[in-house]
């Protein structure tokens, strides 16, 4: 089996069946992680190359979907993570966390067998 190949484990959750629906997944935790980090919005989509409308807009579109707040606006201030915003991140990393584990098992298990150079 070729040393460079692995797994890339994806994890989006949905709060309802709508199609159209955005979900809660790595661009949100990212933005997210970014607020957390820099204290906020316009300073963690700058991080990620996004204008700051755009990150509003997915936020409150994931807080409309899920019926959360993501953040607590402190105005001129910034922008902190909400007690629900914590909870669901954490939820997401550890069942992320154990998606990855289990694919990588996998993928060794049923890929070493395979002549890839």
């Amino acid at each position: 089996m070729s040393n460079n190949m692995h797994p890339k484990t994806r994890l989006t959750i949905y709060n309802d069946y709508n199609p159209e629906s955005r979900g809660f997944g790595r661009g949100i935790v990212m933005l997210l992680d970014n607020i957390e980090k820099t204290g906020s919005i316009r300073k963690a989509a700058s991080i990620m190359g996004m204008a700051y409308s755009k990150s509003w807009k997915i936020l409150t579109e994931v807080e409309r979907e899920f019926g959360i707040r993501l953040l607590e606006r402190d105005g001129h201030r910034g922008s902190s993570l909400s007690i629900q915003a914590r909870l669901l991140l954490d939820a997401y990393k550890s069942v992320l966390d154990e998606l990855e584990k289990t694919a990588d098992s996998a993928f060794k298990r049923h890929f070493k067998e395979l002549p890839f150079d």
